[in-house]
């Protein structure tokens, strides 16, 4: 899967895509300043994990996270 410099994608996604490891954005308001996508008026955390197989990533699941809420490696690992 590959995500292009210059496409669309939000840089949380092609961050994931390029480490290729869980991504977790604890401050959106840096980290999503230019991002189309973001919303101001939505107080949240996003999680992104990168979805494998046979250890070649296929694609991603983000997901909004409530502030400061506390993921556990199970709860990725079952996302």
């Amino acid at each position: 899967m590959a995500i292009r410099e210059k496409s669309n994608a939000p840089k949380c996604i092609k961050k994931c895509q390029s480490t290729q490891k869980t991504i977790t954005v604890r401050d959106p308001y840096k980290f999503f300043a230019m991002c189309a996508y973001f919303e101001d008026d939505r107080n949240h955390e996003t999680i992104v994990i990168p979805i494998k197989q046979d250890n070649q990533m296929v694609g991603c699941l983000s997901a909004a996270l409530l502030p400061k809420h506390q993921i556990s490696q199970e709860e990725i690992h079952l996302l």
